[in-house]
């Protein structure tokens, strides 16, 4: 899996190296655990790419799975200007 975030252009990309089968749901919460964004995976070419400039400044975590059930998580700083 990768992470890959444009600080140019405000967007957080999401890969995965794996063929993905079923319904994958993704979200990007704070240290608190509060969820600030999320949605349905829908991979194009093995990645997903998703608007972070809604977002403040701050550590965030980026959690993927499936049916409640997480499966990976990254850790992300955001730094829009």
């Amino acid at each position: 899996s990768k992470f890959l975030q444009s600080e140019k252009e405000a967007v957080l990309t999401f890969g995965i190296e794996n063929q993905v089968i079923g319904d994958y749901q993704w979200k990007i919460m704070d240290q608190r655990g509060v969820e600030v964004l999320s949605g349905e995976l829908n991979f194009e070419n093995g990645t997903y790419t998703t608007d972070i400039r809604s977002i403040p400044n701050g550590v965030y975590y980026v959690v993927i799975g499936s049916q409640d059930k997480p499966m990976l998580y990254k850790k992300v700083v955001v730094a829009n200007k």
